[in-house]
């Protein structure tokens, strides 16, 4: 048996944990950030959680995280655009999908005006869940 560090549940290491504290951390972070972009930031958090059922939301290295026996995928909004941060292997394998964007070793950024590419983040949070290449 483990313990939950924010809420004191305590669940078989196995089967995880769904910690409503974390979820409400996440919610937190889509808040905090500019009221235009709420909305947005929500559509991404809902596609990544219908990719890979069951996961689990946090915040780690400052960013809402999901995670299913391992990190799968992150995001964080910015200034002028929000990233995707799914790691250097998904970024290769990806890359031929990212016309018009900028990306790096392990991130892509989508400018805020740009259509959010529900199918590209659904398959990039899927793919690195199944095959366990993540950030």
């Amino acid at each position: 048996m483990k313990t939950c560090k924010k809420c004191g549940t305590a669940y078989e290491k196995e089967k995880g944990h769904v910690c409503e504290v974390e979820k409400k951390e996440v919610e937190s972070y889509i808040l905090s950030q500019r009221e235009e972009i709420q909305p947005l930031l929500r559509e991404i958090r809902e596609t990544i959680l219908s990719a890979v059922p069951g996961a689990y939301e946090k915040i780690s290295w400052k960013m809402p995280t999901f995670y299913k026996t391992h990190d799968i995928i992150h995001f964080a909004a910015f200034k002028n655009h929000w990233g995707l941060y799914p790691g250097p292997v998904a970024i290769e394998h990806f890359k031929e999908r990212f016309e018009g964007l900028t990306y790096s070793k392990g991130a892509v950024q989508f400018p805020y005006d740009r259509p959010l590419d529900k199918k590209l983040i659904y398959d990039m949070t899927r793919w690195c869940h199944e095959t366990g290449n993540h950030h």
